[in-house]
């Protein structure tokens, strides 16, 4: 039968079961090394949801308390601004340029010399401002203050919780 001996003939269709099992087992170790990574990939993606809710909570949490303390500290800027009007008397005397010059200056975080004066005014002059008007302005600046700080406190609370959280 076509030249082969019994023996070629059993060898060739050994070697052909044998390259059959080999193929087979080839093709279910890839399998398993495929389930293994999608369930370490599957493991990493449920870890990473899992610290991400856990940020999210802090920030959400933080957002809320940081809100509470820009509304205490509004209210309380308000509160102040009323108290202006009852505690700050008019009085003849005036305020002079020079002294919101170093205000303005101030405010802005620059020296007063590099804050013009109006034409033909000097320091010692009195402004068309009121002791009420420049109290509004000093009142309403520190409430601004103290909202920044909060907000920075904000900030700083929720990197500490999420540095814990890791």
């Amino acid at each position: 039968m076509f030249g082969l001996s019994a023996l070629a003939l059993k060898f060739a269709l050994f070697g052909g079961v044998l390259a059959l099992v080999f193929a087979a087992g080839l093709r279910l170790e890839n399998q398993l090394c495929e389930g293994k990574h999608a369930a370490e990939q599957q493991r990493a993606v449920a870890e990473a949801v899992a610290t991400q809710k856990r940020f999210d909570d802090i920030a959400l949490e933080a957002a809320h308390q940081e809100a509470t303390q820009q509304r205490a500290v509004a209210d309380s800027t308000a509160a102040q601004l009323l108290q202006v009007k009852r505690h700050v008397q008019n009085n003849p005397r005036c305020v002079t340029f020079g002294f919101v010059r170093v205000l303005d200056a101030a405010t802005h975080g620059v020296l007063a010399e590099t804050l013009s004066l109006p034409a033909g005014k000097s320091d010692a002059a009195c402004t068309k401002l009121t002791a009420n008007d420049l109290a509004n302005a000093i009142v309403t600046n520190y409430g601004a203050a103290r909202a920044n700080a909060e907000q920075l406190n904000a900030l700083i609370a929720v990197l500490r919780a999420m540095h814990q959280a890791r």
